[in-house]
């Protein structure tokens, strides 16, 4: 029994997923779905006044006329939550309602046979389960069942016997082929996510790499933000290192910049730009928290044994992320260049004494 709930809770799980990861698509369907039976509607209202059926005719004018509605108040924020809150409660009283009254000389139940696969694979997975599940038990209960006084229209006894079956049958098909469905599509997508990240995380450092602050840069939006800082940092005698202690010992220090980096801007942007560059963009912050930040991070390099240059660029006006990085840049180049100078004195001023 919980191998089977552990089953329930990993296909919805997976169905969640799908559904965030692809919600433009999957409002394509809903609203497409929606649009459809708003229309299979209003064709059926036309062939209710031809046969003057004006019962049927109420209720297919009044599901038509809801369900375009609720299309085009859904379709502003294509909200999945709104569409669904009202095409599957119709669907669900609308053909109950049917079946009860045996309308259009029975011939309304029928249109229950395609409601799982619609339900199901083309709407939402969860909601439609539960309302195709609800209309298998509505059908054993009132054609095989004891609720057979419910009905107000004379079924023959063969399409009572004969009718939960058949629509059993539908529901399990299309259960089947809507949890497939979900777990390719839940398999591509988190194929997709991984490369993904892998073109977009920096392997050595778990960092965001350049193809990722490229991206970032062709999207960003000046108008979202009030303020934006860019740090840049480059490590101070990475060469050196691999020269006199090998390679394994420069990526040691690189992992150890790169994780201090991480901690002193954790809510923020940090990418390794290539070599011993990483860049750090932090947005809506204000300047005395982030200079205070890019101390607290020059100070546990150091601490660690290591050194870096740091270019710090700050604007809450005339946002430009380009013409940003390009001036930390420059300023991490001219504090680099101070750096190695001193350390060029330092050394011939040992030698001379």
């Amino acid at each position: 029994m919980s191998k089977t709930a552990n089953g329930i809770k990993e296909i919805l799980a997976e169905n969640k997923y799908v559904v965030q990861r692809n919600h433009e698509q999957k409002w394509k369907n809903s609203a497409g779905v929606t649009l459809l039976a708003a229309t299979g509607f209003f064709v059926m209202s036309f062939l209710n006044v031809y046969q003057k059926s004006y019962v049927m005719l109420y209720s297919t004018a009044f599901c038509s006329i809801m369900l375009y509605l609720d299309y085009l108040v859904a379709r502003r924020k294509q909200n999945l939550f709104l569409i669904h809150s009202l095409l599957m409660p119709i669907i669900t009283v609308t053909f109950t309602y049917y079946v009860i009254i045996g309308g259009n000389n029975g011939f309304a139940a029928l249109w229950l046979i395609i409601v799982p696969l619609t339900a199901m694979l083309m709407t939402d997975l969860k909601y439609g389960f539960f309302m195709s599940l609800y209309f298998l038990v509505f059908l054993i209960m009132t054609f095989l069942g004891p609720c057979r006084g419910w009905l107000r229209y004379d079924y023959s006894e063969t399409f009572l016997l004969r009718f939960p079956f058949l629509y059993a049958i539908s529901f399990c098909l299309s259960t089947y082929a809507a949890v497939l469905d979900c777990r390719y599509r839940y398999s591509l997508d988190k194929r997709e996510e991984e490369l993904h990240r892998l073109g977009s995380v920096d392997m050595m450092t778990g960092l965001l790499n350049r193809n990722s602050y490229n991206e970032f840069e062709s999207s960003f939006d000046a108008g979202t933000v009030s303020s934006v800082s860019v740090i840049y940092v480059d490590v101070n005698g990475l060469h050196e290192t691999n020269n006199l202690s090998g390679h394994e010992a420069g990526d040691r220090m690189l992992r150890q910049i790169a994780a201090e980096c991480a901690a002193c801007f954790s809510g923020d942007r940090v990418y390794r730009m290539g070599g011993d560059e990483f860049l750090i963009i932090a947005l809506d912050r204000d300047k005395g928290s982030v200079e205070k930040a890019a101390g607290e991070l020059e100070a546990r390099i150091s601490a660690d044994g290591y050194s870096a240059s740091f270019g710090q660029e700050h604007r809450s006006s005339g946002i430009d992320i380009i013409a940003m990085t390009r001036e930390a840049d420059r300023k991490m180049l001219l504090n680099k260049a101070a750096y190695y100078t001193k350390k060029a004195n330092d050394r011939r001023s040992s030698r001379d004494e």
